[in-house]
């Protein structure tokens, strides 16, 4: 889901590393920003400051884009 691109699956049980998901597996993400130009189609105009944050761990965010009405493709 923008703005996350998914790295890898994990089973913390088995410690097992999977290209695509499984069950019994969670999703480890990347940030990757996208959509931040008047050129997209998108443009995310506010992230929750625990978006911004370098910790490693679960987090919650809260992400607002605006849809650019004169986006041509």
């Amino acid at each position: 889901m923008i703005p996350f691109t998914t790295a890898v699956y994990y089973n913390p049980n088995t410690q097992e590393n999977s290209a695509i998901y499984k069950p019994g597996f969670v999703e480890i993400v990347s940030k990757n920003i996208e959509y931040d130009s008047d050129s997209d189609p998108l443009k995310l105009v506010y992230a929750s400051p625990s978006f911004m944050n370098e910790k490693q761990g679960p987090m919650q965010v809260v992400l607002v884009y605006e849809v650019n009405t004169n986006y041509i493709p």
